[in-house]
C-alpha cells in the first residue's frame, strides 16, 4: 500500500516538473539553424527538439533581411523562397504553445538582438 502511494507520488512529481518545464518561458543566446523566407521563419535551435517561430523587430534584422535579398539574387530567384542560415540570436522563447504561421511552431523566439549569421549553401544541407 505504501509502495503505491510512493509511486503516484513519484508519477505526479515527474509530470508537475514537465508541465512547468514545458510552461515557462527561456531567455537567453541561441544558435541554430534558420530557414528564412515568404511565411517562413523555421528555426530550429542547438539542444532543442522544437521548432520555434523568429520574430523581430525589422531594424534588428535589418542587415540579415538585405542579405537574404542578396542570396535570392545570387540563386537566380525572384521570389521568397527559404534561404537556410546557421544563427546566433539573443531572446527569448515564449512558452509551449501553438505559434506562427497557421500555429505550426512549438514556441515563438523575439529576438532582441541578432549576434551572427552565415548562410548554409543549399548544397550542404
Amino acid at each position: 500500500m505504501k509502495s503505491t502511494k510512493l509511486a503516484t507520488l513519484v508519477i505526479i512529481f515527474v509530470f508537475a516538473i514537465a508541465t512547468i518545464s514545458c510552461s515557462r518561458k527561456i531567455e537567453g543566446t541561441f544558435s541554430g539553424t534558420f530557414s528564412y523566407g515568404f511565411e517562413t521563419s523555421n528555426f530550429h535551435a542547438d539542444g532543442h527538439d522544437e521548432v520555434w517561430w523568429i520574430s523581430y523587430d525589422e531594424d534588428i534584422f535589418k542587415e540579415f533581411v538585405e542579405d537574404y535579398g542578396k542570396k535570392l539574387d545570387q540563386l537566380g530567384e525572384e521570389y521568397a523562397v527559404p534561404v537556410w542560415y546557421q544563427i546566433t540570436v539573443k531572446g527569448t522563447a515564449s512558452k509551449k504553445g501553438r505559434h506562427g504561421h497557421l500555429g505550426g511552431f512549438d514556441r515563438e523566439l523575439k529576438v532582441s538582438e541578432f549576434v551572427s549569421y552565415k548562410w548554409i549553401e543549399t548544397a550542404k544541407l
